[in-house]
């Protein structure tokens, strides 16, 4: 499954390189934003109320780069911590974060994959997002809601 991922990844990033469309404006381009996310979490056990914060760094108009921390509860109670590269075409944003789930007294690896849309108003951001987050053990979560962004 990582394997076809990463091979999704190396086709699909080249063409999103290629597809971006230069934008001409005159205003100064924000750096930062900061994220609040809302949403859920389901795997083959449970279904759990998930909230969220990412931050995110733009190095240009396709990559930028942050850090997630997403916490499931009650039901599922754990908490994702990862480095992530987001990659914007147009106003969709594909994420791909490399991090560890902690859940009770073990650690895991997962992988965490997704897309969103951005919809911008000024210096805010909404994003309705669809994240798919895979463990070592080939186990999916479907994670789903809705992002508050602020340009900072």
């Amino acid at each position: 499954m990582k394997i076809l991922y990463l091979t999704l990844m190396l086709i699909v990033l080249p063409l999103l390189a290629l597809s971006q469309e230069k934008e001409n404006g005159n205003e100064e381009e924000k750096k930062s934003s900061l994220s609040v996310f809302i949403g859920g979490t389901t795997n083959k056990d449970a279904t759990a109320f998930t909230i969220g914060l990412d931050y995110q760094y733009r190095i240009n108009k396709l990559i930028g780069v942050g850090l997630v921390l997403d916490y499931a509860t009650p039901e599922i109670k754990s908490l994702l911590l990862a480095p992530a590269a987001f990659f914007h075409l147009w106003h969709f944003e594909i994420v791909v974060a490399p991090g560890a789930e902690f859940s009770g007294d073990e650690v895991s690896f997962v992988f965490r994959t997704g897309v969103s849309y951005e919809f911008e108003l000024n210096r805010f951001t909404i994003s309705p997002s669809l994240l798919f987050d895979t463990e070592r053990s080939d186990e999916v979560s479907l994670v789903y809601g809705i992002a508050f962004g602020f340009k900072l």
